[in-house]
């Protein structure tokens, strides 16, 4: 898949799963339907050996969304920007995540958001390699209220801020 600009998706813009070597390259991805949770701009469940490289997310929840076991899954030369999640008030949800057990052998280099996050909930992540990113933390600004985009207001973001969260097990 290459130069698509996909606008306001459902769950995903992208969503590989159970599929082998896919390309992901030179993309715009704006805007989810529910900015809480299954928010993503790709998702890579049960796939293996793709490339997602050189993709924009804007105001995509959880830009790049490792949900299952994509060994050998390469994530590059991607751009994040205003992740927005309404799950929580002033939220600095993660560009990167690492959502799940069987997690292996993936290469993170060169992208830029605004942090990783590899959680406990579902289990482990292997031999990930992060290489040449840049998180910087805080967000310029987190969704405080509103009830759409277009009604949005957004504010100073003030809880996880973290730009590498990366827990054990």
């Amino acid at each position: 898949m290459k130069g698509v600009r996909s606008i306001d998706s459902g769950r995903a813009h992208v969503q590989l799963q159970y599929s082998p070597r896919a390309t992901i390259r030179d993309s715009y991805f704006f805007l989810t339907q529910n900015s809480v949770s299954q928010s993503y701009g790709f998702e890579c469940y049960g796939s293996a050996d793709s490339l997602v490289e050189n993709n924009i997310f804007q105001a995509v929840a959880a830009p790049e969304m490792i949900n299952g076991n994509c060994s050998g899954t390469v994530v590059a030369y991607n751009f994040s920007i205003n992740n927005y999640y309404t799950g929580s008030s002033r939220y600095n949800g993660a560009a990167t995540h690492q959502h799940t057990a069987g997690i292996d052998n993936v290469l993170w280099e060169g992208n830029y958001g605004n942090a990783i996050y590899g959680d406990v909930f579902h289990g482990t992540h292997h031999f990930s390699t992060y290489f040449r990113n840049r998180w910087t933390g805080p967000q310029p600004a987190c969704w405080q209220s509103g009830s759409t985009y277009a009604t949005a207001v957004f504010n100073t973001c003030t809880a996880n801020l973290k730009p590498k969260v990366l827990y054990s097990f």
